[in-house]
């Protein structure tokens, strides 16, 4: 174990890299935290929203197909509206829009 100074230099070392690592995550929770649904009030086809998606378990956070879309439905581009589909509209669907500008830390 080192002492003195280099004990110090060492724990610096530790420090720095735990506050880059914090600083990394605390960016990726905050660019998740402010997404938001894109186009805004997006339905499907069959005028499903997002929040139906998500509480349905019909997608999956990486924009997949969810546990519990049955494979007679067909695909999300089954059910585009408005250029869109739940992949690509929906938060919880691995899609939306997210603020880029926020604080850097």
């Amino acid at each position: 174990a080192a002492s003195g100074p280099l004990r110090f230099v060492a724990m610096a070392r530790y420090l720095a890299t735990v506050a880059a690592t914090v600083c990394v995550l605390g960016l990726a929770v905050m660019a998740k935290a402010s997404c938001v649904d894109s186009p805004e009030g997006w339905v499907d086809s069959s005028r499903n929203a997002c929040a139906k998606y998500v509480s349905s378990s019909w997608c999956t956070p990486e924009g997949g197909l969810g546990s519990e879309w049955s494979v007679s439905w067909g695909t999300f581009e089954d059910f585009r509206a408005h250029s869109h589909t739940a992949a690509t509209a929906c938060c919880g669907c691995g899609g939306g829009s997210t603020n880029t500008n926020q604080a850097r830390t």
